[in-house]
């Protein structure tokens, strides 16, 4: 029986000298609607589909599996809108985050959400999500994006 092997995120060094891993994230919208996830690990908060650059991958390759990991479907399309390092972003493991963000499109009808990464989804307007207790980094996308 095989073992699954977790990669490794790639890592790299902040500006401040901070362990920093690489992310890649992306706002989905349907007809006005916006899907998110409550996370189920650090950071807490709901967030748009997101995840860890695997050692030895792309930010784009990374966005396609986490789509297929977080949401069970294939992404549709894929515009880069932003690249930032954000040094105040954390995980369990990382101090600091270098992202990648897209805005993407999915079949609504194909969504199925990955039960180990989040507690429960949905699609939301502005006025629901600006009520909502964000991921810190999904609510300065947002809010750089105009979204907020």
């Amino acid at each position: 029986m095989n073992a699954e092997v977790n990669p490794l995120p790639m890592t790299g060094t902040s500006r401040d000298g901070r362990l920093m891993h690489y992310s890649v994230g992306a706002i989905i919208e349907d007809h006005g609607r916006f899907l998110l996830m409550d996370r189920m690990y650090e950071p807490h908060g709901w967030a748009g589909m997101a995840g860890h650059v695997d050692e030895g991958e792309d930010f784009l390759t990374a966005l396609l599996r986490e789509g297929r990991e977080e949401l069970g479907t294939a992404l549709i399309s894929m515009q880069f809108l932003r690249e930032q390092e954000v040094p105040w972003n954390f995980c369990r493991t990382a101090e600091a985050h270098y992202w990648q963000l897209y805005r993407a499109t999915v079949d609504p009808t194909r969504v199925r959400v990955n039960p180990h990464e989040a507690k429960s989804s949905g699609w939301f307007t502005r006025e629901e999500m600006a009520k909502m207790a964000l991921e810190p980094v999904w609510k300065h996308w947002f809010t750089l994006e105009g979204i907020l």
